[in-house]
C-alpha cells in the first residue's frame, strides 16, 4: 500500500485522488514530480548509497527536485543535525550502525519537506530498548525533527503514514493506520 501511495508501484483496481486530481491518467512525468515534491520515503532498509557519505544520500533528494548546490548542501546538514547526526556527515553507511543508518533515511525524507512522510517501521533498526527510553534513539528524539518539520502539530505540515504495527509510542494529531 505504501508503495502504491508513494506512486512506487501501480494500482490494478479503484483509483488514487491526490489534490482532487484522478491519478488514472497520470503520466510519468506526473508521477515523477509527485515523488519528487510530495512524498518524503522512510524506506524499512534505509536504500542509501553505499559509496556516497552521509551528506551526499540527503543531498541526492534535493537533487532530483533540482534544488541548487549551495541550497542543497544547508539543507541537507540541517535536517542530519535535526536527527541527531550533525557531526557524522562525512561518514559512509557501511561505517554506521542500523539507528544511524535509520536516521538518515529519516533525514533524507525531510529535507524536501513534502506533504506526505511514507514510513515503514521508522524506529526498527533502533532496537526495543532504544525505542522505548527517554533517552538514546528513541522515537521521541525522533519527534522532534519531524515536530520542527511540520509533521505532529496541529494545522501545520503533512501526514506521517505508519503501518499499523510501527505506530506504536507516536504522537501525531493525524494518522492512518493499516493491518491484515
Amino acid at each position: 500500500m505504501l508503495n502504491i501511495i508513494g506512486g512506487l508501484d501501480q494500482y490494478t483496481e479503484g483509483d488514487l485522488i491526490i489534490n482532487g486530481r484522478s491519478t488514472k491518467d497520470f503520466k510519468d512525468r506526473d508521477w515523477d514530480t509527485y515523488r519528487n515534491h510530495s512524498i518524503g520515503f522512510v524506506f524499512q532498509s534505509y536504500n542509501l548509497i553505499p559509496h556516497q557519505m552521509v551528506l551526499q544520500n540527503v543531498e541526492l533528494a534535493l537533487t532530483l527536485s533540482g534544488v541548487s548546490k549551495a541550497d542543497r548542501r544547508k539543507r541537507a546538514k540541517k535536517a542530519l543535525e535535526d536527527v541527531g547526526l550533525g557531526n557524522q556527515l562525512s561518514k559512509k553507511p557501511s561505517e554506521m550502525s542500523g539507528g544511524q543508518m535509520q536516521r538518515v533515511a529519516i533525514a533524507r525524507a525531510l529535507v524536501n519537506n513534502p506533504d506526505i512522510i511514507l514510513a515503514d517501521e521508522p524506529t526498527g533498526a533502533f532496537g526495543y530498548r532504544n525505542q522505548h527510553s527517554s533517552h538514546g534513539n528513541s522515537q521521541g528524539n525522533l519527534q522532534r525533527p519531524l515536530n520542527y518539520h511540520g509533521y505532529t502539530q496541529s494545522g501545520i505540515g503533512g501526514t506521517v503514514f505508519l503501518p499499523y504495527y510501527s505506530c506504536t509510542g507516536w504522537q501525531t494529531d493525524r494518522r492512518f493506520q493499516t493491518d491484515d
